[in-house]
C-alpha cells in the first residue's frame, strides 16, 4: 500500500466511529479499478463519498455521516503532500539520490554534511566510521575501493531514509492537523502551543528537514487534549476550567534538553469504568524515542518559549461507557504506534533477545485485543534501552576478541585485507555509541569463510605432506633398486659413469626431500641402456667364448686327425717292412 492510503488508515483508526470502515473503503476502491498501492487522493475521496459513506449511514443519523466523511475529504486534502513528498524533497536538494554513487572520499564527505543534523542516527554513525577509516587508507597510501563502494550504499541508504522519514513526517503533519481541529475550539495556551508546533513542523517539511522532537511534542499534546475533550472536562463552565487549570511560573530547562520541554497534562486510566479520578496522569501514555534533536525555528515566538507548566485539575467526573470507550480507543491507538516505534528502533536487539522479541508480540496481542497497556509500554521502552547497552558492550568485546583472530589469520597467509576494514568500520560504529549489528554479522561470515579456507589449506597442506611422504619413500626404494644394480655393471667400465653420476644426484634430492620423477625417469632409461650394453657385452663374452671352444675343438681334432695319419702311416711303414722282410 502507498503513503496517502496508510495515512488514509491513520486517520480512520483515530475516530471510533470509522475504525470498522476500512473493508468499506477497500470496496469503494476496487469498483474503481484501484488497490491501494495505487489509489490516489482523489480515488479516496471517491470512495468515502460512496462506498463509506453507505456504511456510515447505517450506524449513525445522516447528518453525522455526512459531517465524519467530509471531515475526512478535507483531512485528504492535507494528504496530497504525500504523493509528491519525493519531488518535493528532491527540489529541496535533501533527498534527490545521485545518478551513481559516490566514488571517491571527497564526494562521499560532501555528501556527510547533508546529515549532520541527524547525527544520533545509526546509519550515520556507520557512515561517519567508514569516511574515518578510509581516511586512514588514504593516509597510507592504500586505496580500499570496496569500502569506498559500501560507504557510497550508505549514504544512498541514508538518502532513501531520509526520504522516507519525509513522507512519514508529511503524514503526521495531516494527523496532527486533523487532531488540532478536533481540539482548537479548547483554547488557551496548550492548543496555541500546538499550532505553533505544527507551523514549525510544517516550516521544517517545507525545507526537506526532519523535526521528529517537534513530531513527538505535538502529538503528546493531541493526545493529551482529545483525551480532555472527549472525557468532557472542557465543557467545565469558564469558571470551573479557569480553576481546574493552574498555571505555574515558568521552569528553568533542564540543561543539555534543550528548550523544547513538553507541558504535561497528566491523566490516570478509570479504576473503573466509566469514572475518570480527580488527576490522571501522563506517564501512562508510552514515551516514543526521539530520533534526532531538530533545530528548526519557529518564525516568530510561540507559546512554547514561555515554558508554561500546566497541570489540569478538576473534580470526579462520571463519563459515560461512550466516553470512556472513546478515551480508551485514543489511548490503544497511541499505544499502537508506540509498539511499532518500538519494533523499529530496536529490531536489532529484538532480534537477538528472544525473550523481549516473545515480550512485544505479547503486548501486541494485548494491543490487538483493546488491552490499555498503561505503564508497561514505558517499561518495556527501558528494558529495551537497557538490552541495547549490553548487546552494545557485548558488541565491542566480540570486535575486540576478533582482531587477534584476524592478525593470526592474517600471519597464516590468508587474505584479510576486507576483513580488518570491516573490523575497523564496525569498531568506529560501537565506540560512537550506535549498534554495529550488520557489520559485525558480516564480519563474523568473513571470518568463518577465512576459518574455512584457513581448515582447507591445512588439510590440503596435510594431504601433500602425507603425499610427498608416499612419493619420497617411493623414491627412497627407487634408488636403493638403482643402487643394488650398479655393482651389476661394472663390467661396463666408463660406460657406467653417468648413470653412476645420476644415481648420486638422486641419492642428494631424496634426502633434501625433494621429488625428482625426472630424474628417476633419466635413471630409468640408463638402467636400461645399461642393462641393454650389459647384455650386449655378455652375448660378446659368450660368442668369444664359443669361438675359442670351437677353435680349441677344431685344434684338438686337428692334432687327433694328425696322430691318426701318423699312426696310420707308421702302421703301414711296419707292414710294408715285414712284407719286404718276408
Amino acid at each position: 500500500m502507498n503513503a496517502v492510503y496508510q495515512a488514509t488508515l491513520k486517520l480512520l483508526e483515530a475516530d471510533p466511529n470509522l475504525k470498522t470502515v476500512q473493508p468499506s473503503l477497500d470496496e469503494g476502491l476496487s469498483k474503481l479499478s484501484k488497490t491501494p498501492s495505487t489509489a490516489t487522493v482523489r480515488d479516496l475521496e471517491k470512495a468515502l463519498k460512496s462506498s463509506v459513506y453507505k456504511q456510515l449511514q447505517v450506524a449513525l443519523p445522516p447528518a453525522n455521516a455526512k459531517n465524519l466523511v467530509q471531515d475526512l475529504i478535507n483531512r485528504l486534502s492535507e494528504l496530497e503532500a504525500l504523493e509528491n513528498a519525493p519531488a518535493v524533497a528532491a527540489a529541496n536538494g535533501a533527498v534527490a539520490a545521485p545518478s551513481a554513487a559516490p566514488n571517491n572520499l571527497a564526494s562521499l564527505e560532501a555528501g556527510l554534511k547533508r546529515f549532520n543534523l541527524y547525527f544520533e542516527w545509526p546509519e550515520v554513525q556507520k557512515f561517519r566510521s567508514q569516511l574515518n577509516v578510509l581516511r586512514e587508507q588514504q593516509a597510507l597510501g592504500r586505496n580500499a575501493p570496496e569500502l569506498v563502494r559500501d560507504a557510497g550504499g550508505q549514504l544512498e541508504a541514508l538518502e532513501r531514509k531520509l526520504q522516507d522519514m519525509l513522507v512519514r513526517q508529511a503524514q503526521d503533519i495531516a494527523e496532527l492537523k486533523n487532531g488540532f481541529e478536533r481540539i482548537k475550539s479548547i483554547g488557551g495556551p496548550r492548543v496555541k502551543r500546538l499550532e505553533s508546533l505544527i507551523e514549525q513542523i510544517a516550516e521544517a517539511q517545507g525545507s526537506a528537514t526532519l523535526a521528529p522532537a517537534e513530531v513527538e511534542r505535538a502529538r503528546k499534546l493531541v493526545l493529551d487534549l482529545r483525551k480532555l475533550v472527549e472525557s468532557s472536562v472542557v465543557n467545565l463552565s469558564p469558571a470551573a476550567l479557569d480553576e481546574a487549570i493552574e498555571i505555574s511560573e515558568p521552569k528553568a530547562p533542564d540543561p543539555g534538553k534543550g528548550t523544547g520541554e513538553i507541558l504535561e497534562v497528566e491523566f490516570a486510566s478509570p479504576a473503573n469504568p466509566g469514572v475518570v479520578p480527580t488527576k490522571a496522569s501522563a506517564e501512562a501514555i508510552p514515551d516514543v524515542p526521539e530520533l534526532v534533536s531538530s533545530h528548526v525555528a519557529p518564525s516568530e515566538p510561540s507559546i512554547k518559549d514561555s515554558m508554561l507548566d500546566i497541570e489540569f485539575e478538576f473534580p470526579d467526573l462520571e463519563l459515560t461507557a461512550e466516553q470512556s470507550e472513546r478515551v480508551r480507543e485514543i489511548e490503544l491507538a497511541e499505544e499502537t504506534r508506540a509498539l511499532e516505534s518500538l519494533e523499529v528502533e530496536y529490531r536489532f536487539v529484538l532480534d537477538v533477545n528472544p525473550d523481549a522479541r516473545a515480550q512485544l508480540e505479547a503486548m501486541n496481542v494485548r494491543n490487538r485485543n483493546a488491552e490499555v497497556l498503561q505503564d508497561d509500554v514505558h517499561h518495556f521502552r527501558t528494558r529495551l534501552l537497557e538490552l541495547r547497552d549490553v548487546e552494545l558492550e557485548r558488541q565491542k568485546r566480540r570486535l575486540r576478541e576478533l582482531s587477534p583472530r584476524l592478525d593470526l589469520l592474517a600471519a597464516a597467509g590468508l587474505d584479510v585485507g576486507d576483513a580488518k576494514l570491516t573490523l575497523s568500520v564496525a569498531e568506529g560504529t560501537a565506540n560512537s555509541g550506535a549498534l554495529a549489528s550488520e557489520d559485525l554479522n558480516r564480519l563474523e561470515d568473513s571470518l568463518r569463510t577465512l576459518d574455512r579456507q584457513f581448515e582447507e589449506r591445512e588439510r590440503a597442506r596435510a594431504e601433500e605432506a602425507a603425499r610427498l611422504e608416499r612419493l619420497i619413500a617411493r623414491q627412497e626404494g627407487v634408488y636403493q633398486q638403482f643402487k643394488a644394480a650398479l655393482p651389476g655393471f661394472s663390467v661396463l667400465g666408463t660406460g657406467v659413469l653417468e648413470f653412476q653420476h645420476r644415481l648420486e644426484e638422486l641419492e642428494r634430492e631424496t634426502a633434501a626431500r625433494k621429488v625428482r620423477d625426472d630424474l628417476t625417469k633419466q635413471l630409468s632409461e640408463l638402467l636400461a641402456g645399461l642393462e641393454s650394453a650389459l647384455e650386449q657385452h655378455r652375448a660378446a663374452e659368450r660368442a668369444e667364448a664359443e669361438r675359442v671352444e670351437r677353435e680349441r675343438l677344431e685344434a684338438e681334432a686337428k692334432v687327433k686327425a694328425e696322430a691318426e695319419a701318423r699312426a696310420k702311416a707308421e702302421a703301414e711303414a711296419r707292414a710294408k717292412a715285414e712284407a719286404e722282410a718276408r
